[in-house]
């Protein structure tokens, strides 16, 4: 077994949301952080996710922390990815956990991709040649996919991956991949790390309706779930942007959603799901926005849940400036009708009956535990609930019942993305806390770049040939011809594959030894590259402001597949100009600047009152203020919560914890 000893290392068990958020909150306070996720990406349920509520803004988008620089999609995975203190693990299990909080040992199992990572440039040659499909998972079932894939465009890590399942080795991928990636003989890994606790962030699963025949789910192509909805309009779903019903694939003109299912049933789970309410209306208003001749669209609820900030106005508009319908029956069961049509029968607000014929039905399916969570929870000892959710401390929501294990996001319970966010900086901070100040893991500093003399322009221009498609669709011998002819230029090079890691230590060194001061690099994928060739080229000892990727495959061999000629001739504009401007550029020099290891903490309710103790136990300074006389805020006047938890005296345990202590 290959063990890795990292004090002071956090694990993250989960990759959406919640784990990102814990990921990253962790690495920017100093922690070494471990991300393990059992598929082959990062992003949970949120890239299935079109948009999001209240703002009705790009999901993927919204799994970015803020501190990621704004460049492309699924920013949160890209910044997890970039992190010098995060280590990401995809198709890994964690399977033991050894130890106690501050000194676990943790088990885990990777299964192989049959993709190096290393080497997988994305050019989806593999994809191209497979003569094998499976169901999609992606895009809820609706559509296949090759054996051979990227599970959607924006993937991360963007590497793609092998389905053995589906695979019948018949070695195509093998012969048409142009660096060699596919590897059949790959074997699991096991591993074993040290670390001082771990965040358990699974999430959860959506509910199959399969059983539920009176909803006629599986057996009417237009009856659907949510998550299916999600997929038929979302831009990277099977029918690429278009709301479209599946049998017909004509634009639905009457659409009703149908609340609960799932949840609030003693058949199913009694729980309440807390998102139904909120991304049905979301889905309504959608409906409304992508068809412009207009869609009626009905919600048959029980009652409308909209607690959140700004969800009550988000539903307020949907009703009142869309016209969405809501209908309050719970609908017990739907027929088929002529035409793929439904017919849904209900008693209005007057009790008179009505029956209504709709195009397509979406089953607003609720949240529930997997099995594979489940079965995690049992190996590491998690005690759970009769719903199979953590038992957690109310007063302590992130803490599971074994010491240094945390749990947040939905598998924490059912949540929106907001709550599962603060959920996970809850949990961060709980694991940080656990470790001494002293073993914070300093950012590693960046070389230093050196300035150049005054007047130095010494560019190198580096070209990449890690596919078929520039090497066939471009001249690249004429323009590496080319660009040394170029002002400035002392050196024009190919390398047989500039995102790879050996060939980026070759990048550095021939930037060293050619004593270069910029550099311009011809690739592909700016978004997924640009950082680690910046990078490369730091540790030359160039500026980071004097490097820039001209991307040859996506906005050249891509757009002119048939014309050579044309193709070429862009690209040599493109690097005209890339290199004119380097030339033109100064370098803009770094600073670290010193910052003041102490907090203020304004209020002293219980909110107040844990970010300081928290903060303290952390080994930071933390001055609290509150301009009341007592400590306690709005607490100190409550009695028992409705767990029955003692309110008083947790409040004046809280309160001689923060008095007492010497860092507050």
């Amino acid at each position: 077994m290959q063990g890795e000893n990292r004090t002071g290392a956090i694990l993250v068990v989960g990759s959406g949301v919640a784990g990102l958020q814990a990921a990253v909150d962790l690495a920017a306070s100093g922690c070494r952080v471990y991300v393990i996720d059992r598929a082959p990406l990062l992003g949970g349920l949120m890239p299935q996710l079109d948009k999001t509520f209240p703002t009705n803004d790009c999901a993927m988008c919204l799994i970015a922390p803020k501190e990621e620089d704004r460049s492309g999609c699924l920013r949160g995975g890209v910044a997890v990815g970039r992190h010098p203190n995060i280590r990401v693990m995809p198709n890994t299990e964690l399977q033991r956990l050894d130890g106690e909080a501050g000194n676990f040992r943790a088990g885990l199992l990777t299964r192989p991709r049959f993709i190096d990572p290393s080497r997988c440039t994305a050019c989806g040659k593999c994809t191209e040649v497979c003569p094998e499909s499976a169901i999609n998972e992606f895009n809820a079932g609706l559509d296949r996919r090759a054996a051979a894939y990227l599970p959607f465009p924006q993937a991360v890590p963007h590497v793609f991956a092998i389905d053995r399942t589906a695979c019948t080795d018949c070695g195509l991928c093998v012969e048409a991949c142009p660096v060699a990636a596919v590897n059949f003989g790959e074997q699991p890994e096991e591993r074993e790390l040290h670390v001082a606790a771990v965040v358990l962030a699974p999430g959860n699963e959506v509910f199959h309706p399969a059983a539920m025949k009176q909803y006629l789910y599986g057996l009417h192509p237009n009856v659907i779930t949510s998550l299916e909805y999600e997929r038929l309009y979302s831009g990277t779903g099977p029918h690429l942007g278009q709301l479209q019903r599946p049998s017909d694939r004509t634009p639905p003109k009457k659409i009703a959603w149908l609340q609960c299912i799932g949840s609030r049933d003693i058949h199913s789970h009694t729980y309440c799901s807390s998102v139904c309410c909120m991304y049905a209306i979301k889905e309504a208003l959608i409906a409304k926005e992508r068809l412009p001749e207009g869609v009626d669209a009905a919600i048959f609820y029980m009652d409308m849940r909209v607690c959140g900030k700004d969800y009550e106005q988000y539903y307020q508009r949907a009703r009142e400036a869309y016209g969405v319908r809501f209908l309050c029956y719970r609908v017990p069961s739907i027929a088929p009708g002529a035409d793929g049509d439904l017919t849904i029968e209900y008693f209005d607000a007057d009790g008179q009956k009505q029956a209504e014929l709709f195009n397509m039905v979406v089953l607003s399916v609720g949240f529930q535990v997997s099995a594979p969570a489940r079965e995690l929870a049992a190996r590491l000892g998690i005690h759970l609930d009769r719903h199979a959710y953590p038992i957690t401390d109310p007063c302590l929501p992130v803490a599971s019942s074994r010491p240094g294990v945390y749990v947040c996001g939905a598998f924490q319970a059912p949540k929106d993305i907001p709550e599962s966010v603060t959920e996970a900086s809850a949990a961060a901070a709980c694991c940080r806390a656990i470790l001494p100040a002293d073993s914070r893991t300093r950012m590693p500093d960046a070389p230093q770049a050196s300035s150049p003399a005054a007047g130095s322009r010494r560019l190198g221009i580096f070209f990449c040939g890690c596919g078929p498609d520039l090497v066939e669709q471009l001249d690249m011998a004429e323009l590496q011809n080319y660009a040394a002819t170029l002002p400035g230029v002392v050196v024009a090079a190919g390398l047989p594959l500039d995102c790879a890691p050996a060939s980026l230590a070759d990048l550095a060194k021939i930037a060293a030894a050619e004593r270069l001061d910029r550099a311009v690099v011809a690739a592909c994928h700016p978004v997924m590259q640009d950082p680690e060739i910046i990078e490369a080229f730091r540790k030359a000892g160039l500026n980071r402001y004097l490097v820039e990727v001209v991307n040859l495959r996506g906005e050249v061999a891509w757009v002119h597949p048939d014309d050579k000629d044309r193709a070429t001739a862009k690209a040599r504009d493109l690097l005209r100009r890339a290199a004119a401007r380097m030339l033109s550029l100064h370098p803009l020099p770094e600073k670290t600047l010193p910052l003041e290891q102490s907090a203020l903490v304004l209020g002293g309710g219980v909110a107040g009152l844990n970010a300081a103790l928290n903060l303290a136990q952390q080994g930071f300074g933390v001055f609290l203020l509150e301009k009341d006389k007592v400590l306690g805020g709005v607490a100190d006047r409550l009695h028992r919560t409705i767990e029955g938890v003692d309110v008083k005296a947790y409040l004046d345990k809280l309160i001689a914890e923060v008095t007492s202590h010497e860092g507050i």
